[in-house]
């Protein structure tokens, strides 16, 4: 693994890059391209300071992501290691069905199980049973994924630096008790303009959806970061993401968590 670190120019030019693609919505090449091969961890590191300065009184932390917790999409994408992002209250398109693709670069959605937290939890030796005792509910979820690099194209560091693509979150209506799932066998049937074009089961995420909050809470603990109590965790894509056109039609329809549609626009 690349062990480099950027010199304190490259290192703001990954930064201002990837805020002015932010703020123009205008897709740039892979940072990694201009400025060199970087760290996994200077990665997060830029990341961190990213999403920090985006924060305030009015966009406060809402929670974390994981990416890439399947075998098959790290294969897709090239990148061979699950990531982790940050989620801001900001991020929340709960309750939207319309989605204005002119907000993004280019706008994929993809389903999730989606934990809220009872009580803070953090690691690095988290137990399957703490893990299990922290989460108040589950959720159906949709994140809105919009890599700010060019036709999707990127390195571990590239999109780790990006904020792993976050760009929004949906939760569903219906909450459920973690005991009353089985979260291997809990189904997602993917409709685009009425067909069913996908389906998976949450053994898509790292076997089981509560090993992805177990894996999160020893990565931000490493980060010097605690899961807080009402935090959301997005566990991870069940299936692969699904481009987002106005005049298109996505509903996530779950076995015992509910539906979500969206509607390009």
């Amino acid at each position: 693994m690349n062990s480099a670190r950027l010199t304190p120019t490259a290192r703001a030019e990954v930064t201002r890059q990837i805020e002015e693609a932010v703020a123009t919505g205008v897709a740039i090449p892979p940072v990694v391209k201009s400025v060199g091969e970087f760290s996994i961890e200077e990665a997060y590191e830029i990341q961190n300071e990213i999403f920090t300065s985006s924060l305030g009184d009015d966009n406060p932390r809402a929670g974390v992501k994981l990416g890439l917790t399947s075998r098959a999409k790290q294969l897709r994408m090239k990148v061979e290691i699950p990531v982790f992002g940050q989620l801001s209250s900001k991020m929340d398109r709960t309750g939207q069905l319309n989605i204005n693709c002119g907000d993004y670069i280019h706008p994929r959605v993809e389903p999730e199980i989606v934990f809220v937290l009872r009580h803070p939890i953090e690691g690095p030796y988290l137990s399957r049973i703490e893990a299990t005792d922290a989460v108040a509910a589950v959720y159906a979820g949709v994140e809105i994924i919009d890599s700010r690099f060019r036709d999707f194209s990127f390195s571990a560091a590239d999109v780790i630096a990006d904020n792993t693509s976050a760009a929004g979150f949906i939760l569903g209506n219906v909450s459920k008790e973690l005991t009353d799932l089985d979260l291997e066998t809990e189904a997602v049937l993917v409709h685009v303009n009425g067909e069913v074009l996908d389906s998976a089961t949450g053994a898509a995420i790292l076997g089981n959806p509560i090993d992805a909050l177990m894996l999160a809470a020893r990565h931000f603990h490493a980060q010097k970061l605690r899961l807080e109590a009402g935090w959301l965790v997005l566990s991870g894509a069940m299936t692969d993401a699904i481009a987002l056109q106005p005049g298109s039609t996505v509903t996530f329809e779950y076995s015992h968590l509910g539906s979500i549609t969206l509607r390009g626009v």
